[in-house]
């Protein structure tokens, strides 16, 4: 009998919501504020992109941050000021940064 290991060493990469406030207000021109405070294990370091979203899942805004060693809590915070009035919903997402494609120049001069 042989043991069989499967995965591996490096720690599991989990991005957690701990917890979401919001504030109301009764006024249709106010900024909403929402807050969450998001865990990252096995993240150290790396960018952490945290989007708001309306409730037709349209991009209403995005912050990025570093990820804590740890599994320490960052904190994202958004202002947002509603597009209507009357009972709005928010949701948040999470991703990894988008990768960037990089054009460059050889040392001939010709682009790759």
């Amino acid at each position: 009998m042989y043991p069989v290991v499967v995965g591996t060493g490096a720690p599991v990469r989990d991005v957690a919501v701990q917890q979401v406030h919001l504030s109301q207000t009764a006024f249709e021109d106010a900024p909403v504020s929402v807050q969450a405070d998001v865990t990252a294990a096995g993240c150290a370091g790396e960018l952490l992109v945290a989007q708001l979203l309306d409730d037709t899942g349209k991009m209403v805004a995005d912050q990025t941050q570093h990820a804590p060693s740890g599994g320490n809590t960052v904190v994202f915070r958004f202002q947002v000021r509603p597009s209507r009035g009357g009972l709005n919903y928010y949701g948040c997402a999470w991703r990894p940064p988008t990768k960037r494609r990089v054009r460059w120049v050889s040392h001939r001069g010709k682009r790759r």
